[in-house]
């Protein structure tokens, strides 16, 4: 849709860094080779925990904290939704498993914590809130889905992806990114009546993963995730004045909360 809200996306598609075809062949043939020599040190890594004898105790993963436009639809670096910048590998050799599984689930970053203290033996009794362990993956074990969406935060907006849809919300709370994962990133549908019903489903869907997240990085009890207005939280709680990081989100809770709220009105 052409009226759709603006949002991070846009400002860099406004802005494209002046590349043509050969400078981006260049850019990425040089990218490759940097790939090259990081594959090569990470594997003079692993040859001597061979060395010592400690591989058959030593557990390996290979993940990255970003990926990288490259190029891409004209962009360089990160810092957006697409999947060029937000997906990476995430490769977890496990000493102890015969099995080597490929998965193709909804996967966060921090798994990778308690997944490795669950392979480790460790039961510390540590709190991850929103993190899970992985180690059943790994292990080729059956039981149920590991995560039905996964959640990515930039510049005040938020990327919610689950198996089909992914959704970009601005740092107002409109939704501006809505993309078909079964097709490609070409065609944006956010704002489409077409689509109207999915977008209200997948704004829901992050309103009450925000919810889940902010009560327990609080320690608030939990929020009833059918509200339609989220309750304002007093500055003044001697608690929450104390987590920065809390606050900002109750306060894009709010705003996300306030628009989906705006959306049922409509509809």
């Amino acid at each position: 849709a052409t009226d759709r809200p603006r949002g991070e996306l846009d400002a860099r598609l406004d802005d494209l860094p002046p590349i043509d075809g050969a400078a981006i062949a260049a850019l990425r043939a040089n990218y490759a080779g940097e790939v090259g020599l990081i594959d090569h040190m990470v594997g003079d890594i692993l040859n001597v925990v061979r060395d010592r004898g400690e591989w058959d105790r030593t557990i390996v993963v290979f993940t990255s904290d970003h990926g990288e436009m490259n190029g891409d639809a004209g962009l360089l670096y990160k810092e957006v939704f697409l999947d060029s910048a937000v997906r990476v590998p995430l490769i977890i050799r496990d000493p102890t498993s015969r099995a080597s599984p490929e998965v193709s689930g909804l996967v966060e970053l921090m798994d990778v914590g308690p997944t490795v203290l669950e392979l480790t033996g460790i039961d510390g009794g540590a709190d991850f809130r929103m993190a899970k362990s992985v180690a059943r993956l790994i292990r080729g074990e059956s039981g149920p889905t590991h995560r039905t969406e996964v959640l990515s935060e930039f510049a005040g907006e938020v990327m919610m992806v689950t198996d089909r849809w992914k959704i970009g919300l601005n740092s107002s709370g409109q939704t501006y990114l809505l993309f078909d994962r079964s097709a490609d990133e070409t065609t944006n549908l956010a704002g489409s009546g077409d689509f109207a019903e999915i977008q209200h489903q997948l704004e829901s869907q992050v309103l009450r993963r925000l919810i889940s997240t902010a009560s327990r990085q609080t320690n608030f009890a939990p929020m009833d995730p059918t509200v339609d207005i989220i309750p304002t939280v007093p500055d003044q709680h001697s608690e929450y004045k104390h987590f920065g990081r809390a606050r900002s989100q109750v306060a894009r809770m709010r705003r996300v909360g306030h628009r989906i709220s705006s959306l049922r009105r409509t509809h």
